[in-house]
């Protein structure tokens, strides 16, 4: 699976009583947690660019979330799918670090084979 997932889960979180609380539409509930489609995209730029605005768009409810469920966090996944190369690299700008790091989510990057397709 490509794309970016925004993935919450904390031991003993309603993710339920938070959505409804909240404009974030379209999440999957998950046992103590949601994840929620933020970038439909293969491309990792197109991904990046998806998130730094959904990241401006709800600004507010990110930043009570990460207050919600600290000490743990947020993160968003970013989905990649394997190139032929013998070696594979994946660069965050740095602003989307420092969006993420102000707001207290993490980023991971999960790299598929292609035949996962």
């Amino acid at each position: 699976m490509a794309g970016c997932v925004l993935r919450v889960k904390k031991d003993g979180f309603d993710p339920n009583e938070y959505l409804s609380s909240t404009s974030i539409d379209g999440a999957t509930v998950v046992l103590d947690g949601f994840n929620l489609t933020v970038s439909k995209s293969d491309n990792l730029s197109s991904q990046i660019e998806e998130v730094e605005k959904f990241i401006e768009d709800n600004g507010e409810t990110l930043e009570n979330l990460t207050s919600l469920i600290s000490p743990d966090a947020p993160e968003f996944n970013f989905g990649i799918w394997r190139n032929s190369n013998p070696v594979q690299s994946v660069s965050f700008p740095i602003t989307l670090i420092s969006k993420c790091s102000d707001l207290g989510i993490e980023l991971c990057a999960s790299i598929y084979e292609v035949n996962d397709r």
